[in-house]
């Protein structure tokens, strides 16, 4: 926090220096046209340091509350909503070609979990969690077409929603066999795997699988 100092001393800061600073704060929100949140952060770290020092929490006094009060009523309307569209396929095409012409595998990663997150509906947080073994992550063929892999089944080991931690598959359906999409999820995680060199079955019980 900019102008506090984490000494034990600077908290035991009267209740008006406490709110002189957070009044500080809300002229420079004010002066930048964003929201109170940078005021309502502060008076919340400073009491999380209080409660840390054990010491009785300075953003409690009155002049200090009316502060962030003061901040809440003049600073909200500088909240500016962005005027954002869905995401639609169209453009992870865009984002798919852009990541492929960069010619790098790390762009390519970043696209590759954009595509299977805008198609499963996953979080980040899924995706972080996601293995490519074998068992985790199973390529499903169509039976009518041999060859033509017709869906991914992704492992999701935990998730926000996921409170007892047991896991759920999701399946991602492919698009680039049945459609004249260049690319689709599964396409291009297929692509992903193969130009990442990435070991989906382990020689041994003790080769890690990422």
């Amino acid at each position: 926090m900019t102008g506090i100092s984490d000494d034990a001393e600077a908290l035991r800061a009267n209740g008006v220096t406490v709110a002189l600073y957070l009044d500080e704060l809300r002229r420079q929100c004010e002066a930048a046209g964003v929201g109170p949140s940078r005021v309502l952060k502060a008076s919340a770290g400073l009491a999380c340091m209080c409660a840390m020092h054990s010491l009785p929490p300075v953003t409690a006094h009155r002049a200090a509350r009316l502060a962030c009060q003061a901040a809440q009523a003049s600073l909200t309307a500088n909240v500016r909503k962005l005027e954002r569209g869905p995401i639609e396929l169209h453009d992870m095409h865009a984002i798919v070609e852009c990541a492929l012409t960069s010619g790098g595998l790390a762009d390519v990663m970043i696209a590759c979990a954009l595509f299977l997150m805008y198609a499963g509906f996953l979080r980040l947080h899924d995706m972080l969690g996601v293995l490519v073994h074998e068992d985790l992550m199973v390529f499903v063929q169509d039976e009518a077409r041999p060859g033509v892999t017709q869906y991914v089944d992704i492992f999701i080991p935990r998730s926000k929603t996921d409170q007892a931690w047991e896991g759920a598959w999701v399946a991602i359906p492919a698009m680039h066999p049945y459609t004249d999409a260049p690319w689709c999820p599964v396409s291009l995680l297929q692509h992903l795997l193969l130009i990442g060199g990435y070991c989906t079955s382990p020689p041994d019980p003790d080769t890690d699988v990422g």
